[in-house]
């Protein structure tokens, strides 16, 4: 078993900063084509995404004074997104200053130290050099006193081999994931045609026909919410609402007590949540039980006056397909709003119950095929983590 010592990021990587001088590009100095600037919002899963690419003329990437990126970089995330990160796979290009990019010496490997920075102990040491307050903040000296395992060049080559195949299986499986929820879409579309046009010719009637449509009011919010970090009721807020979906890896709670006092907001199984503030302004979920949930700011509870003539799975469905209705009903300001009204005299087809009701049947197949996946993607990713982390120890060989 081949020994690793532990290094410092700046033993085995160049580090260098976003130019912030005089000549940073302005706003208007963004061009259509040309060189890419990236920022941010352009790393995704690992990579640089030219979907909403800013570019720089030649001229202006001349005259930068730093921040200009060679293939083989990694540039990393020091303010928002800490720690995200993306290998860069091109040949020229330029970083916005909330990133830095690491420069591999020859002792290391770009695609090595891009499997490291996803390593627990990484995250560990990132979370304890955060330095913002409302804004969660890296500076690049701390970022280059990371303590990093640095095998031989030959180990690393087996490690990244041995990687690479395991992440090609959570990739696969993720790919699978999102297979089933196109499925669910094309069949609503088979079935149903176009719902924002209507295109088979339904009946159609206003939301508010069928559905109770409220939300929690502010003064209510102040004199009684107090969220917890535990509690008998999970608060649904705009970040909890996703894919027709509850995601409940970021929540907080409110006492039963508090709840049960605000019965007009409270969430029973088969209701509807949606947000109708910010950008994500029309998600929508549909709710799987009966007082475990509780209506925050910013999310409308729509809920159906009878399942005998609309069916909740595909009612949440219908109400996804129309998120852009609602962002276009939106009051133009900073931040997009609806109020409840525009909820509930949006008009929306409304085909035969037992149409509905075979649609749903085939979204509970789906959906029990779809959970199957998602545990095995659960195991496959803590199978990749716990190989990542014997890897950097040094105990696969």
């Amino acid at each position: 078993m081949e020994k690793v010592k532990m290094v410092q990021l700046k033993d085995v990587c160049e580090f260098i900063n976003g130019d912030r001088g005089v000549n940073y590009p302005k706003a208007d100095e963004l061009v259509d084509e040309g060189i890419p600037f990236i920022n941010a919002g352009h790393i995704q899963n690992g990579s640089i995404s030219f979907e909403d690419m800013n570019y720089i003329t030649q001229e202006k990437y001349d005259k930068l004074s730093s921040g200009k990126v060679n293939k083989g970089d990694i540039v990393y995330c020091l303010r928002g997104s800490l720690g995200k990160h993306a290998t860069i796979t091109f040949d020229t290009g330029a970083v916005a200053s909330s990133l830095v990019i690491m420069r591999p010496r020859t002792i290391i490997l770009s695609d090595y130290l891009a499997y490291v920075l996803d390593s627990t102990s990484i995250n560990t040491q990132m979370i304890k050099a955060n330095n913002g307050s409302s804004q969660p903040n890296l500076s690049a000296t701390s970022v280059k006193e990371f303590v990093v395992p640095l095998p031989s060049l030959k180990m690393q080559e087996k490690i990244i081999s041995i990687m690479d195949k395991a992440k090609s299986l959570v990739t696969m499986r993720r790919q699978q994931i999102q297979g089933c929820d196109e499925l669910i879409k094309s069949q609503f579309i088979e079935m149903f045609g176009d719902p924002v046009f209507n295109t088979m010719n339904w009946e159609t009637k206003k939301v508010g026909d069928f559905c109770f449509v409220t939300k929690l009011a502010g003064f209510e919010y102040t004199k009684y919410i107090q969220y917890k970090d535990s509690g008998d009721v999970i608060m649904i807020r705009g970040l909890n609402v996703k894919n027709n979906k509850l995601k409940l890896d970021d929540v907080y709670y409110i006492d039963s007590s508090i709840s049960d006092l605000l019965s007009r907001s409270q969430l029973k199984e088969n209701d509807i949540v949606m947000t109708y503030v910010g950008v994500n302004i029309g998600d929508v979920a549909l709710v799987d039980g009966n007082n475990r949930y509780h209506l925050a700011p910013n999310v409308a509870k729509i809920s159906a006056n009878s399942f005998n003539e609309i069916n909740p799975l595909f009612f949440v469905n219908l109400m996804a397909f129309n998120k852009s209705n609602f962002a276009s009903n939106a009051t133009n300001t900073a931040k997009q709003a609806l109020n409840m009204d525009k909820i509930r005299k949006l008009e929306v087809m409304f085909p035969p119950i037992e149409l509905q009701n075979q649609f749903a049947q085939f979204v509970q197949q789906i959906d029990k095929l779809k959970f199957g996946m998602e545990q095995s993607l659960k195991e496959l990713e803590d199978n990749f983590d716990s190989l990542m982390q014997r890897a950097f120890k040094g105990e696969l060989f």
